[in-house]
């Protein structure tokens, strides 16, 4: 199982996640060949301590629910069921609400297109994932679903807006989605996913996008109120999850090499594209 860090959601910065401790040899590291032909570049990521994360407040709930009143109300067709619920916990993936909800978009649309992200910051030499936890302490990826006449772009925009937004600094920059590093299929009403569609299913339930997020160099994240609190993760912690969706994140991301900047603004880990250390 992953390292849970017990620190609680409050309007601070974050700290550094708990870990295994790791014995780390006194040997000097060798310097190998180069091997970084048709790799992407390097990513660089801010520190934890730039970030700070915190629930929404009731009044913007509130605010953000009259805003979108209009948009759910154009969503009903011809008096059927389905509406999209926004900041509701059928946004949360595996719940009785989740799977009726799915049913009903699939009814009326076919297979739903659901968009997740990671959020990674770095830490002491090595990235770090923010995993979130819901009410009943499941762990959760963040995302939601695309609309059927939405476009991924716009999607993408609005549901990062309604995890992560208030609305109340307007000068603050906006996050904006990444890379695709993975998919996932879910093939019926149940929690199980798979990473390949087989070939027996020709009406798949959901398509699942897991995408990263291009983040500012600092942000006050607000999320909605189905998450309790958050988790900062290293990836050596989630390869050892039990949860498969958590489990595979290192897998996803191990094609991109990653430059972790501190507080100083210095990379600590010295990964380049043209030398690579072990």
């Amino acid at each position: 199982m992953a390292t849970e860090v017990s620190t609680e959601v409050s309007t601070t910065t974050a700290t550094q996640p708990e870990t295994k401790r790791r014995k780390f040899s006194s040997i000097p590291p060798r310097t190998i060949a180069p091997f970084t032909d048709n790799q992407p570049p390097v990513k660089l990521l801010y520190p934890l301590s730039n970030y700070a994360f915190a629930p929404k407040t009731i009044n913007q709930y509130q605010a953000h629910i009259a805003k979108e009143s209009e948009t759910e109300a154009n969503l009903l067709k011809n008096g059927k069921i389905y509406k999209q619920k926004t900041f509701k916990s059928d946004q949360i993936p595996n719940n009785n609400l989740y799977f009726k909800n799915l049913k009903n978009y699939n009814d009326l649309y076919g297979t739903r297109r659901y968009l997740q992200f990671l959020i990674l910051v770095a830490g002491e030499k090595e990235p770090i994932v923010m995993i979130f936890k819901d009410k009943s302490d499941k762990f959760l990826i963040p995302g939601g679903y695309l609309n059927h006449d939405e476009s991924e772009t716009d999607g993408a925009k609005r549901i990062l807006k309604e995890l992560f937004d208030d609305g109340e600094d307007a000068e603050e920059e906006e996050i904006t989605m990444g890379e695709t590093v993975g998919r996932w299929w879910r093939t019926d009403l149940k929690p199980n996913v798979y990473p390949y569609l087989p070939r027996h299913v020709t009406r798949p339930k959901e398509l699942i996008k897991v995408n990263l997020v291009n983040l500012p160099k600092n942000k006050k994240f607000k999320f909605p109120e189905y998450f309790k609190n958050f988790h900062p993760y290293i990836l050596v912690d989630l390869y050892d999850s039990s949860e498969p969706e958590l489990k595979a994140i290192p897998s996803f991301l191990s094609r991109f090499s990653f430059g972790c900047i501190n507080d100083k603004g210095e990379i600590t880990n010295e990964i380049t594209q043209e030398e690579f250390k072990y």
